[in-house]
C-alpha cells in the first residue's frame, strides 16, 4: 500500500512538473518577448500599396474627427510603373486624396480622380464649417505607360478644384462655384482667410507649356474661390519636373513692414510683390540673383540685422549659400560649401529670437557616379558676418539620408531637436534598416532611436499623435504614410501603445515564478537512478527523436521567419499589421511550445475519468439494444506490457485528422468572412501580413488547441486499450456468434470516418484556395526560405504537431499506465463492474485437455491424411 501511494504521488508530481514546464515556457518566453521587443507609438497606413503604382505625399490637417488630435491629409501621385510591387491595377489614370486619423491612421474619408494628384494645398475655410479646405491640382495623362514605364502628362490639361477638408466633398459655398480655375499646372499657391470681402482669395503660381517655343512659362495669377481669374503676371520661364516638389520657383506670404506681401524666388531672381488693393501685384523690389546655375532652395529665417524684417537664405547650384536682406532683396553676403549642391533642402532651426544668430540645416545629396550618392547633413550657426559648422553627418549611400527639424524642444535649451534618417547595414537580418535618430545637435544627446524597414522620401512635422504634449513627425515612403512619436521607444510592457503591457508582465512573471516553484517542490518526488533514466530514454527513443526533430524544425522556421521580417532590427509600430503579425506569430509559437507539456499533463491526469465516460456511454447504448446480451469485461494482459512502435504511430492518426478538420475548417470558413487575405505576391506587403495573421489565428491556433480540448476523447480511448477494457455482445434470439471488441474501437467509430473525410476535404480546400506564390519569388535564399516555410509551417505543421503532442502524451501515460488503469478499475468497481482480468484464450473447463490434431503426411508433392 505504501509503495502504491508513493507511485501515485510520483505520477501526480510528473503531471505537475509538466504543468510547471508549461508555465515556465509561457512566462519566460512571454517576458523575453514583451521586454525585449520595443513598441513605439505611431501608425502605418498602406491601404493602397498593392493597388496602384502611387507615391504618397502628406500634410498636417485640422482635427477632422474632433478627437483632440490633428489628422493627416495624404494624396496619391503617379510618375512611373512600380517594379517592386505588382499592382492590382496598372492604370496611369488614377489619383486620390485620403484623410487619415492622426491617432491610428485609419481613413476618415477619401476621394479618387481619373488622374494623378500632382499638388494639394491647404487653403482657407471656404464653406465656414470650421475646417480648412484644400485646393487640388489633378493631371490629365495618356492611358498607356511610356517606353520606360514612365507617366506621360498632357500639358495644359489639368483639373483644379477645391475639396472640403471635413468630408472630402465639394464645399457648399454661398458664392457661385463654377470651378472656372485654370487648366494649367499649379506649382505653388497661397490663400487668404476672408472669402467674404472683395479681395482675391487665392494667388497661384501656374505653369503653361508653349508647344511652339517648347518652353514652360510661369505666371502669378489671382482667383476668387469660385474660380474667377482677376490678374495674371508673367514672372519666369524655367524647367519643370512635376514629380520633384522643389520649392523653386515658389511663392509665399512674406511679412513686410507688418503688411503681408508675396515673395517670389525663381530661376535667377528674387521678387516681392505688393498685395494692397491699390498696388496689387506690383513689385516692391525685383532683384537678380547672380548665380551660374540658379538657386536650388530657400527659406525665410529670423531678422539678423535688427531692421524688423526677416532675412532670406538661398542655396544655389554653385556650391554657395546666399544671405538676402529681406527689406530690399539685396545680397548681404555669400559663402561656399565644400561640395556640389544637388538634391537639397535647407531649414531654419528655431532658437531664441533677438540674439542676432540663427541655426540652419542642410540636407544635400549629390550624385558621385555608379549607383551612389554623397549624403551630407550639416547644421550651421549664422550671423550677419559669420557662419560656423556646428554639426555634420556624411555618408556614401545608395539612397539619400534625411534630416528633419522638429517642431519641438525636447531638452528645454530653447533650440529645437532634429531627426536624422540613415541606412544601417545589419549584422543579423536579411535586409538593411532605416534608423531614425532623434538628436539634440547642440549636446549630441540621443532622445530615441527608431529602426524601420522603410525608408523616407519626405519627413514632415505633425501634431501630437500620442497625447504626451510633444509634437511628432510623419514619413512618406513610396505608397505608405508612417506617423511616429518623438518619445523614446520602450518595451511592449511599458509602451502606452499597449495598455495591458504591465498587467501582462505581472501575469507572466507569476506564471514563471509559479512554474519554478512547482518544479522545485515536486522534483523531490522523482527518485530515479541513472540506470532507470537510461532505461527510460531507451524505451522512449521514438518519442525523443520525433520531439527533438520537431522542436528543431519549429525553432528554425520561427527564427528564419523573424530574420526575413528583419524583426531583430525593427521597432514595432503600434496600429500596424507588421506589429499585429509579430505579436500573433510569436504568441502562437509560444503557445505551441507551452501546450506541448500541458497536453501531456492533461492526458495523463484525467485519462481515467475520460475513459470511464466512454464506458458509461457504451453502457447507455446497451439499454437501446435490448435484444442482445451485454457485458463489459477486463482482458487479462498478462505479461504483455509494452506498446509497439506501429501502435504508437497509429494512435496519432485520428488526433491529426481531428486537428486538421478543426483548424482548416475554421480557416476556410472564417478567413474570407473576416477579410483575411488568402495569398500574397510580395513579402512584407499588407496582403502578406493579413495572410499570415489569418493563418496563425484561424488555423494553427485552433489546431494546437484541439489537442487539449479533445483530450477527453483521445486519452480516454488510449487508456481503455491499455487497461484491456472490452465489451461483449451476443444476440438473445438469433443464431450468430457473440462479439468481443475494445470499447475504444466502438467510440472511435462514431467519428473516425467523418474525421478522416473532413480532414481530407478541409486540407485540400485550403491548398486549392491559398496562393503561396509570394514565397517563391525573389532571391535564391528567399526561395529556399519560402520553400522551407511552406513545407514546415503549412504542409507539415498539423502533422508534426500531432506526432509531437500525441507521442509525448502517450509516453507520459505509458509511465503511469498501472496507476491510471487502477484508478479506472476503482471507478468501475464503484458502479458494480467486475474488473477481474479475464483470460479469453482459456475457454476449456479445468482438467480438460483438448484433443491433439493429427499431422498430415506428405506424399510426394501432395498432402494426404491416413485412412482409418
Amino acid at each position: 500500500m505504501k509503495t502504491q501511494e508513493l507511485k501515485e504521488r510520483e505520477i501526480k508530481s510528473i503531471n505537475l512538473i509538466l504543468v510547471a514546464f508549461s508555465l515556465i515556457i509561457f512566462g519566460s518566453l512571454g517576458i523575453v518577448f514583451i521586454t525585449q521587443m520595443e513598441l513605439h507609438p505611431g501608425w502605418i497606413w498602406e491601404d493602397e500599396t498593392e493597388k496602384y503604382s502611387t507615391e504618397f505625399y502628406a500634410i498636417e490637417a485640422d482635427d477632422i474627427n474632433s478627437d483632440g488630435i490633428n489628422d493627416v491629409i495624404t494624396y496619391a501621385d503617379i510618375n512611373h510603373l512600380s517594379s517592386d510591387v505588382n499592382p492590382q491595377y496598372n492604370t496611369t489614370q488614377y489619383g486620390a486624396i485620403f484623410a487619415l486619423n492622426g491617432l491610428n491612421g485609419h481613413a476618415i474619408w477619401s476621394k479618387s480622380y481619373m488622374g494623378p494628384v500632382e499638388r494639394l494645398f491647404p487653403i482657407m475655410d471656404v464653406d465656414s464649417d470650421g475646417f480648412r479646405d484644400y485646393f487640388v491640382n489633378i493631371a490629365s495623362v495618356t492611358p498607356n505607360w511610356t517606353e520606360y514605364n514612365q507617366l506621360e502628362i498632357i500639358p495644359n490639361s489639368f483639373t483644379n478644384e477645391i475639396v472640403s477638408g471635413h468630408k472630402g466633398a465639394d464645399p457648399s459655398i454661398l458664392h457661385d462655384i463654377s470651378k472656372n480655375f485654370t487648366g494649367s499646372f499649379i506649382s505653388d499657391l497661397v490663400s487668404f482667410e476672408d472669402t467674404t470681402d472683395d479681395f482675391e482669395d487665392l494667388i497661384c503660381l501656374e505653369v503653361e507649356y508653349n508647344k511652339t517655343l517648347d518652353r514652360w512659362f510661369w505666371n502669378i495669377a489671382s482667383y476668387y474661390v469660385n474660380g474667377t481669374k482677376t490678374h495674371s503676371k508673367y514672372v519666369d520661364d524655367s524647367w519643370l519636373q512635376f514629380q520633384e516638389q522643389q520649392p523653386i520657383p515658389g511663392i509665399e506670404i512674406f511679412q513686410y513692414n507688418e503688411e503681408p506681401q508675396l515673395l517670389y524666388i525663381g530661376g535667377n531672381s528674387i521678387r516681392l510683390l505688393n498685395l494692397s488693393s491699390s498696388n496689387f501685384l506690383n513689385y516692391t523690389y525685383n532683384e537678380q540673383l547672380f548665380t551660374i546655375d540658379g538657386p536650388r532652395t530657400y527659406i525665410i529665417i529670423e531678422d539678423l540685422n535688427s531692421d524688423g524684417i526677416s532675412e532670406i537664405l538661398i542655396a544655389t547650384s554653385d556650391e554657395e549659400i546666399i544671405l538676402i536682406n529681406g527689406i530690399d532683396g539685396t545680397e548681404i553676403r555669400r559663402f561656399s560649401v565644400p561640395y556640389e549642391i544637388g538634391y537639397t533642402k535647407i531649414n531654419e532651426i528655431p532658437n531664441p529670437i533677438g540674439d542676432d544668430v540663427t541655426y540652419f540645416s542642410i540636407e544635400n545629396s549629390a550624385y558621385t557616379g555608379g549607383d551612389h550618392n554623397d549624403v551630407i547633413l550639416e547644421i550651421y550657426s549664422l550671423t550677419i558676418g559669420t557662419q560656423n559648422l556646428e554639426w555634420d553627418f556624411t555618408k556614401t549611400a545608395r539612397s539619400r539620408a534625411n534630416l528633419l527639424v522638429l517642431d519641438e524642444d525636447l531638452d528645454g535649451d530653447s533650440v529645437n531637436e532634429i531627426v536624422v534618417r540613415e541606412d544601417i547595414e545589419t549584422a543579423v537580418g536579411i535586409e538593411n534598416i532605416a534608423r531614425f535618430s532623434i538628436i539634440s545637435f547642440t549636446t549630441e544627446e540621443v532622445f530615441g532611436i527608431i529602426n524601420l524597414q522603410y525608408s523616407a522620401d519626405t519627413i514632415i512635422n505633425i501634431g501630437d499623435i500620442d497625447s504626451n504634449g510633444k509634437r511628432d513627425f510623419l514619413i512618406c515612403e513610396e505608397a505608405r504614410v508612417i506617423a511616429l512619436s518623438t518619445t523614446k521607444p520602450v518595451g511592449i510592457w511599458l509602451s502606452p501603445g499597449f495598455r495591458f503591457g504591465f498587467p501582462l508582465f505581472i501575469i507572466l512573471a507569476v506564471m514563471l515564478g509559479g512554474g519554478v516553484l512547482i518544479l522545485i517542490i515536486r522534483s523531490k518526488d522523482l527518485r530515479m537512478s541513472r540506470k532507470e533514466i537510461r532505461a527510460s530514454i531507451k524505451q522512449t527513443k521514438l518519442t525523443l527523436a520525433v520531439n527533438v526533430i520537431v522542436l528543431i524544425l519549429m525553432t528554425l522556421v520561427f527564427i528564419l521567419f523573424l530574420l526575413q521580417l528583419n524583426i531583430f532590427n525593427n521597432t514595432l509600430i503600434a496600429h500596424h499589421q507588421m506589429t499585429d503579425l509579430i505579436i500573433t506569430f510569436i504568441t502562437v509559437v509560444i503557445i505551441w511550445y507551452a501546450i506541448l507539456p500541458l497536453s501531456a499533463a492533461i492526458f495523463n491526469q484525467y485519462s481515467p475519468r475520460f475513459a470511464y465516460f466512454f464506458i458509461r456511454l457504451r453502457k447507455s447504448f446497451f439499454k437501446i439494444s435490448k435484444s442482445y446480451n451485454h457485458d463489459i469485461i477486463v482482458v487479462d494482459m498478462k505479461d504483455r506490457r509494452k506498446i509497439g512502435i506501429v501502435t504508437q504511430i497509429k494512435r496519432t492518426i485520428l488526433p491529426i485528422f481531428l486537428s486538421i478538420t478543426v483548424g482548416f475548417y475554421i480557416y476556410n470558413f472564417f478567413a474570407p468572412l473576416l477579410g483575411y487575405s488568402q495569398g500574397f505576391i510580395r513579402f512584407s506587403s499588407p496582403s502578406f501580413f493579413s495572410f499570415i495573421i489569418g493563418y496563425m489565428l484561424l488555423c494553427l491556433f485552433p489546431t494546437i488547441l484541439s489537442y487539449p480540448l479533445f483530450a477527453f476523447f483521445i486519452s480516454g480511448n488510449f487508456l481503455l486499450d491499455d487497461a484491456g477494457i472490452v465489451y461483449f455482445k451476443e444476440s438473445k434470439k438469433y443464431r450468430q456468434p457473440g462479439d468481443i471488441e475494445p470499447i475504444s474501437i466502438w467510440a472511435q467509430s462514431l467519428i473516425k470516418g467523418i474525421a478522416g473525410l473532413s480532414a481530407l476535404i478541409t486540407f485540400a480546400t485550403f491548398f486549392l484556395t491559398v496562393n503561396f506564390s509570394g514565397f517563391f519569388m525573389g532571391t535564391p535564399i528567399f526561395v529556399i526560405f519560402g520553400t522551407l516555410m511552406v513545407i514546415v509551417l503549412f504542409w507539415g505543421a498539423p502533422f508534426i504537431t500531432g506526432f509531437s503532442y500525441i507521442l509525448l502524451a502517450g509516453q507520459v501515460m505509458e509511465y503511469s499506465i498501472e496507476s491510471n488503469a487502477q484508478k479506472l478499475y476503482e471507478k468501475m468497481e464503484e458502479k458494480g463492474y467486475d474488473t477481474t482480468p479475464r483470460d479469453i484464450m482459456n475457454i476449456y473447463p479445468p482438467g480438460f485437455e483438448p484433443p491433439k490434431r493429427e499431422k498430415k503426411e506428405k506424399i510426394g508433392d501432395t498432402e494426404s491424411t491416413p485412412l482409418i
